[in-house]
């Protein structure tokens, strides 16, 4: 629930609000829809996603997924990216993208930071999105 008690839905580390209940299908729209003037927007069924539109004009604070070109899945956190390294005795540790930066994240399969060190020495890697898959920009 939100503060203004209302449903919120959290797909890949974004929340939505439930704009619209209708009788079929619900709407959802993104919580900074209005601050941020952000698009994205899910339809659900009984609970059941049936349609999404997750490009969002932001960044998110909390961890998502992201798929590369290659078929790769990072994770995403304040547009720094991590891959996957080993499990752990609490969740499963990611190493910062970039070689040689000593950063990581140890996250729970619902994707909550359980402990991290980011002191990146590097600015964000670049992205540009198109049709949900991302395309990293070489410098």
């Amino acid at each position: 629930m939100t503060k203004r008690n209302r449903p919120r839905l959290v797909v890949s580390g974004f929340s939505f609000f439930k704009k619209r209940a209708g009788v079929m299908r619900d709407h959802w729209e993104c919580s900074t829809h209005h601050s941020k003037g952000c698009r994205a927007y899910v339809c659900t069924v009984n609970d059941e996603i049936i349609k999404m539109h997750n490009q969002h004009t932001h960044g998110c604070g909390s961890v998502r997924e992201i798929r590369l070109k290659s078929g790769k899945t990072l994770l995403m956190k304040s547009y720094y990216t991590y891959h996957r390294n080993r499990k752990t005795p609490d969740g499963t540790r990611y190493l910062c993208s970039m070689r040689g930066c000593a950063c990581w994240l140890v996250m729970t399969e619902d994707l909550q930071v359980v402990r991290s060190s980011e002191q990146h020495a590097h600015d964000p890697p670049k992205f540009y999105v198109y049709n949900g898959i991302y395309f990293r920009i070489k410098k």
